[in-house]
């Protein structure tokens, strides 16, 4: 098993930073999700972790061994890309046999290795195809045995899935699980951009932003105790609405005044925020109509009726209501949610202490 540290790792383009003071332990065993918007670093950190691109400065260490100067051949690491990467001209057994038979191990060794990959990922029925008969679904199976025949201590899996639709991504998301769940000696740091395909498949997420890390926690740490606006809107959707308000009161109780109300919290905060102007954060799972002056008050612009769900907007606010709402359209309606569910955020930064996660 094969822990991954990085430390206050940095990478520049010319005159470009792209990452600076990246710290980071990844254990071994352990599926690590990075996730972020475009842009922002990403695919260059798992560059860095594979030895693709040189580090600008910061230490990097993969079992123990600092592996800053050491090529990628030697690192002990498959890469698993969007695109796929397969070779056109060679069908399934011989795309996943390739690296070895390059690396000059023995005919019986890799007929072992590719059967066994072929039978975990359920390509023993496509070994004969080539890559032009297969789904896409396949394929990106096909590219993750590929890595798996060179029994690696870490598998990096660059966005392997962006270039499916929506239910194959689905499916495959299923099959990273399961992969993971078979292979539970090895280590996996997986880069996307879908929060849905983090919060399903991580033991750990690492979200960044500009080049830095936001915050790192287990999922449901990140929906929980989100400590930035940036990662309360990113992570969970439809992403966290944000209500503006001022601080009447702060400390052990926390007074609100909002737009349609004045409220109190029983959660404390700084007490020199008194006067701050603030943003309420409360997820639309969260909201639910309320009878009194509630959190927010408006006409429903729009009804998205999802089946068992419906998504009302009013005048800037998502909710998510049980059941197929269209009967609210158009209608005025008071929003309020429990105030355990609420988050609060002063200059982008969380600023009330969390209730005790269940």
């Amino acid at each position: 098993m094969t822990s991954i540290i990085l430390e206050n790792i940095a990478k520049s383009f010319g005159g470009t930073r792209v990452l600076d003071g990246i710290d980071l332990a990844v254990a071994s065993g352990e599926l690590l999700v990075i996730v972020g918007p475009s842009g922002c670093g990403k695919t260059t950190l798992l560059r860095l972790i594979a030895g693709l691109e040189p580090i600008t400065s910061g230490r990097l260490m993969i079992g123990g061994q600092v592996m800053n100067d050491i090529p990628h051949a030697r690192r002990g690491i498959a890469m698993v890309f969007q695109n796929y990467a397969l070779y056109p001209h060679m069908n399934v057994r011989e795309n996943m046999a390739f690296a070895l038979r390059v690396a000059g191990v023995g005919r019986d060794r890799i007929e072992t290795a590719v059967t066994r990959a072929a039978r975990l990922l359920d390509l023993e029925d496509c070994l004969d195809r080539f890559p032009r008969a297969l789904s896409g679904g396949q394929r990106q199976r096909v590219a993750i045995g590929r890595a798996i025949v060179r029994e690696p201590a870490v598998f990096l899996f660059d966005e392997p899935l962006s270039n499916l639709d929506a239910g194959l991504r689905g499916a495959m998301r299923l099959e990273i699980a399961r992969l993971k769940a078979r292979l539970s000696d090895r280590t996996m740091i997986h880069v996307t951009h879908d929060q849905l395909e983090a919060m399903t498949l991580a033991d750990r997420i690492v979200v960044l932003a500009g080049g830095r890390i936001a915050q790192v926690g287990r999922p449901l740490d990140l929906y929980e105790r989100p400590e930035t606006e940036f990662v309360a809107r990113f992570i969970g959707s439809p992403a966290m609405n944000l209500i503006p308000a001022t601080v009447i009161a702060a400390g052990a109780v926390t007074r609100l005044r909002l737009a349609t109300a004045e409220i109190s919290l029983a959660r404390p905060t700084p007490p020199d925020l008194a006067g701050a102007e603030v943003n309420l954060g409360v997820r639309p799972e969260h909201l639910f109509p309320s009878g009194g002056p509630g959190l927010v008050a408006g006409r429903v612009d729009v009804v998205e009726a999802l089946g068992e769900v419906s998504l009302i907007h009013l005048g800037g606010i998502t909710a998510k209501l049980a059941g197929t709402r269209q009967d609210l359209g158009g209608q005025t309606l008071r929003l309020s949610a429990d105030p355990a569910h609420l988050h609060l955020f002063h200059r982008g930064r969380s600023v009330m202490s969390h209730l005790p996660l269940g």
